[in-house]
């Protein structure tokens, strides 16, 4: 199943927002986010939702691994890098994987912000 194609297209044509990414001593490079800067709920290692554990709230975008390679970011590039995403201004603490069954490749990076 070709899931950037599908799946992964469709949704950053309805939702991406154009953003910049601006890594530590680089240029920014233009590329297209899904803002999820509300939060998303994140579980410690050792805790989940169905044993009770309580999990924190933390600001984020989703980005195509894709679109990071195209541009020619690594995801340990993106470490300290900067966001620019709906006129805010973000650091990039953290990139968490979202493959697909293809692989990280195909899939995305949940990227965990601070600031803005």
């Amino acid at each position: 199943m070709d899931y950037a194609a599908l799946l992964h297209g469709p949704a950053y044509t309805l939702y991406g927002r154009p953003a910049t990414i601006t890594p530590v001593n680089g240029a920014p490079v233009p590329i297209s986010a899904i803002d999820r800067t509300s939060g998303v709920e994140l579980m410690s290692d050792s805790e989940d939702r169905f044993s009770g554990g309580l999990g924190t709230v933390q600001p984020a975008a989703l980005v195509r691994v894709a679109d990071l390679d195209a541009a020619g970011l690594t995801r340990a590039g993106l470490n300290r890098a900067v966001l620019v995403l709906n006129g805010k201004t973000w650091r990039i603490d953290s990139a968490i994987p979202k493959p697909t069954t293809n692989g990280e490749a195909d899939g995305e990076l949940l990227l965990l912000l601070s600031g803005g």
